[in-house]
């Protein structure tokens, strides 16, 4: 094998394990979000957010972690501001327990700066 495909196959594996990383972290983040809402709201209110997603801002539960903003802004319009940085530090708290991270309440954090603050931690960026 020549050097330059010896290079490229070792970036290919890397960027496939990096992809691999980041599905699970995904995954992960997707559990918490889920685990805060049933736990605070129950499951119908969960299945509702979801329709909601799809319906009225094409976000499937598969898009809602790169759709992180739009999750924001409907547990604000639908919370009160106060109410949903609860309901986001319970996210964060949930997520940072299940990566094994500890955390660290931020009052200027809003639930994207907990998810990116959490990638960089588990060194994903």
């Amino acid at each position: 094998m020549r050097h330059d495909e010896h290079t490229e196959c070792a970036a290919t594996t890397k960027d496939a394990l990096e992809g691999q990383a980041l599905a699970d972290f995904n995954k992960t983040l997707l559990r918490a979000i889920e685990e805060t809402i049933v736990g605070l709201t129950g499951p119908s209110v969960l299945n509702s957010l979801y329709a909601g997603l799809q319906k009225f801002h094409s976000v499937t539960r598969d898009t809602l972690p790169s759709n992180l903003h739009v999750l924001s802004e409907i547990l604000s319009s639908t919370f009160g501001f106060n109410s949903s940085k609860v309901v986001t530090r319970r996210i964060a708290v949930a997520l940072y327990a299940r990566l094994k991270i500890q955390f660290t309440e931020n009052p200027n954090y809003d639930l994207i700066s907990y998810v990116e603050d959490a990638k960089r931690l588990v060194r994903l960026k």
